[in-house]
């Protein structure tokens, strides 16, 4: 039981570790995702209406 704990001790460090360097090492990426999701969202809304 205490070797299942502690995996899941690390897996939750590994997983928060992670999250913080993703959101601090690509905050550039994440407004150009959301630029590009936008444009996108908006093309298909026009096929839509179009259709």
């Amino acid at each position: 039981m205490k070797k299942v704990s502690s995996i899941i001790t690390i897996f939750v460090i590994v997983i928060i570790a992670s999250l913080i360097v993703w959101k601090v090492g690509t905050p550039n990426l994440i407004s150009k995702n959301k630029e590009n999701t936008t444009e996108k969202v908006s093309k298909k809304v026009e096929k839509e209406e179009r259709n």
